[in-house]
């Protein structure tokens, strides 16, 4: 007997059952490094601002640093590839990772003296201020 029904977009399909999402759900959770940005510190100081960024995982190599129209880009990216070959089977895993953080450089710092540095998981960048020269404040005043 043939004949038409109408598709509830609610049902589950039979050959996707919630095991097959919760597989995949899961794979996702334990990726913590794929589409998220990193834990990022920043302080103010008198002279300079500090951005403070937790990238385990990562060489200094898989990071890149820029300057684009007033704008600091931080951005890395990671690909792995494991293989593993047994008597009946062969196993290979990919794992790429990716992510770029933006902020806003204001007047005061000074774009050209930038520093930064990678160790232990974490990228250390200082931006310094500009340094203005003060103004003598205490003068005397001719009354002419």
């Amino acid at each position: 007997m043939n004949y038409l029904a109408k598709v509830n977009p609610r049902r589950r399909n039979a050959f996707f059952p919630v095991h097959f999402d919760a597989f995949f759900n899961e794979l996702a959770k334990n990726n913590t490094f794929v589409n998220q940005k990193p834990a990022v510190n920043v302080s103010e100081t008198d002279d300079q601002f500090k951005l403070e960024i937790a990238v385990p995982g990562l060489k200094k190599e898989d990071i890149k640093l820029n300057v684009e129209d007033e704008t600091l880009v931080i951005s890395a990216s990671k690909e792995e590839e494991t293989t593993e070959a047994k008597d009946k089977y062969t196993r290979r895993e990919f794992n790429f990772s990716k992510f770029e953080r933006r902020f806003q450089l204001n007047e005061t710092v000074d774009v050209e003296n930038i520093q930064a540095n990678f160790a232990d998981g974490i990228l250390n960048i200082v931006l310094p201020k500009i340094v203005e020269e003060k103004k003598d404040t205490n003068r005397e005043i001719v009354i002419s």
